[in-house]
């Protein structure tokens, strides 16, 4: 693991007083108030997307599998790899969409508290097209 996350490369979410940046094959948290940092995890590829959530009680991570962190804890939850995308859809919940070009592009639905994943919907839209940077979902 990393020994610092100094300096920021890749910012993957940023909100009032946090901010997740991507190092390499590493994600740590930033408090932008204090300037003290959390190690979150290695992610194989790299971390591709996060999300921090307006009352910032808890945020994600995603790439290779998905890391929901609170001020608590950082768990990998398993039975999901290949976050490309995600976005809150209501209280303590997430949803995430897998690799679009990969074998099995899908939606996702975290529930964050219990830590519980929900296969929602397939998302063949974008498979054997190719790759841009938006994607609608």
């Amino acid at each position: 693991m990393r020994s610092g996350c100094d300096p920021i490369p890749h910012v993957l979410a940023e909100f009032q007083t946090l901010l997740i940046g991507g190092w390499d094959e590493y994600a740590c948290l930033v408090d932008k108030r204090t300037g003290s940092t959390r190690q979150l995890g290695d992610f194989y590829g790299g971390p591709t997307c996060a999300l921090i959530i307006d009352d910032e009680e808890w945020c994600l991570v995603g790439g290779e599998h998905v890391l929901p962190v609170t001020r608590a804890a950082v768990t990998v939850v398993g039975g999901i790899k290949w976050v490309h995308a995600m976005r809150s859809s209501r209280p303590a919940r997430a949803k995430l969409l897998t690799d679009p070009w990969g074998d099995d592009p899908s939606v996702w639905e975290l529930d964050v508290e219990a830590r519980a994943l929900h296969r929602l919907d397939d998302f063949p839209e974008y498979k054997d097209r190719p790759y841009t940077d938006t994607i609608l979902w």
